[in-house]
Parts: structure tokens; C-alpha cells; sequence
């Protein structure tokens, strides 16, 4: 017992001799430590950095997609629209509606896929609604625009079915559709409201398809006013002008698909 006191004693004494560490001794060793932390940390970003890219475009993505069903559409038909079904991507010609499609896609060059076979889709519904040939469109279409959904013509009609604006916001108004000066570019709103003209031009000319064109092309009241002075007929140059073009088309179109099915 005597020797483990005078041991005790011995360590109290060599404790109470040894030096303090100063503060700047103090400060060195905190700093060590941190410097340390800080390189460990670094190489566990570097362990770990091969999975990171995955990580992060995991969340871009889902942040996105989050941002895309929280933003509201600026047009609700628009947004309507965009979820009703696209007719499939005709492998081979096997009906009027595949018709439609193929020749879209296959002329136009500022159509992509899925607007082409939105349009076509478009096409032929309105075109059935209205009993109205949807090849006959097709063919105003190839002699208005040829399939560009952004050309403008020197008058300023607009889009493939070479809409002018103010008559663009009649229709529109017509069929309680909302309107703004973009939508002549929209391929599918332009040729919903090229159809229903046509059919209305038709209606209004008696059937007559060649007047109802002509009056597509230069106005009803302009083609009443020639029907008036040249006895309820169209003089040749007026009518191989915009008329005959069209019909030619049209009758190249039903030799090609004539005898198809609609749908």
C-alpha cells in the first residue's frame, strides 16, 4: 500500500511539472483538426462522385416534371387538344385517314411527326362532321401553303390553309372557339377553320365547287361580282387561276386513294 501511494505522488508531481500548451500551441492542433475533417471530407465526395450525375439529373428531372404539372396552360382548348389521341403512324396506305397522314408527313417540311398526324387526325374528323372529302383538302392545302404551317402570302394570308386574320377571328368567333393572332400558325386550329369556311363557301355557292374555291381564294363578294357580270359563269383565266389547280390535285389525289376507305 506504502509503494502505490509514493507511486500516486510521483504522477501528481510529474503532471504538476510538465508545461501548459500555450494558446497559439492550442490554436495549431484545432487547425490541424480541421484541416484533417476537411480532407476526409473531400475524398468521400470523390468515393462518391460517379454516382452523383445520376443522382442529380434523377432530381432535375423530377423537379421538372413537377414544374410541367403545376404550370398552367395559357389556352385550355390548346391544352384539351394536346391530350386527345394522334392517330398511329400509317405503316402502309390502307385508308383515306392513313391517306391524309402519309401525305403530311411526307410533304411537309415544318411539320414534325406527332403535328402531322395531329393535323391528319383533325382533317379527317372535321372533314366527316361535315361531309366534306377530306382529299379535297389535302389538295387546297398542296396549293396554298404546300404543307408549310408557317407561310404567309403576300396579302397576308397565313398557315396552310392560308387563313387571313380577321377572317381567322370570324370563324373563330363562329364556333365559339377562343382566338389570338398565333393561331393561324397552329396547324390543327388553321385547318379547322379552313374546313368550316370551305364548307360554309360551298353551302353558300349552291354546291358549286369551283365557284366555292374561287371564293376561297378571292372572296365571296369579289366571286359574286364576276358570277354577275359574266352570266353566273366563270371566265377561264379566273378559274384555271386558283380553281383548276386545286381540282387537278384533287383529282391526281383520287386516283391515288379513291377507292380507299374512309377510316
Amino acid at each position: 500500500m506504502r509503494e502505490y501511494r509514493t507511486a500516486l505522488s510521483a504522477c501528481d508531481t510529474a503532471q504538476a511539472q510538465e508545461p501548459a500548451l500555450s494558446n497559439k500551441e492550442q490554436r495549431g492542433k484545432h487547425n490541424k483538426f480541421i484541416l484533417v475533417a476537411l480532407v476526409l471530407l473531400l475524398l468521400a465526395l470523390l468515393w462518391t462522385s460517379p454516382a452523383s450525375p445520376a443522382k442529380y439529373m434523377d432530381e432535375a428531372f423530377r423537379l421538372s416534371y413537377s414544374h410541367t404539372l403545376q404550370t398552367p396552360s395559357p389556352d385550355p382548348l390548346a391544352f384539351i387538344a394536346d391530350l386527345e389521341p394522334v392517330m398511329p403512324k400509317p405503316v402502309t396506305v390502307l385508308t383515306i385517314a392513313d391517306a391524309v397522314a402519309y401525305e403530311l408527313i411526307r410533304r411537309s417540311r415544318t411539320l414534325n411527326e406527332t403535328d402531322a398526324l395531329r393535323t391528319a387526325t383533325v382533317i379527317v374528323h372535321e372533314s366527316l362532321e361535315l361531309g366534306y372529302d377530306p382529299l379535297l383538302v389535302l389538295a387546297v392545302i398542296y396549293v396554298e401553303s404546300y404543307f408549310d404551317n408557317y407561310a404567309i402570302s403576300p396579302v397576308g394570308a397565313e398557315g396552310l390553309m392560308q387563313i387571313m386574320p380577321a377572317t381567322g377571328q370570324w370563324l373563330a368567333e363562329q364556333m365559339g372557339l377562343g382566338y389570338t393572332l398565333a393561331h393561324t400558325f397552329d396547324p390543327t386550329r388553321n385547318v379547322r377553320l379552313g374546313i368550316r369556311y370551305l364548307v360554309r363557301l360551298e353551302n353558300q355557292f349552291k354546291g358549286n365547287t369551283a365557284f366555292a374555291l374561287t371564293a376561297y381564294n378571292r372572296g365571296p363578294s369579289a366571286t359574286k361580282y364576276i358570277l354577275r357580270h359574266h352570266n353566273g359563269r366563270l371566265p377561264k383565266n379566273i378559274r384555271d387561276a386558283y380553281a383548276s389547280k386545286v381540282l387537278l390535285r384533287y383529282r391526281a389525289l383520287r386516283v391515288l386513294y379513291g377507292s380507299l376507305p374512309i377510316t
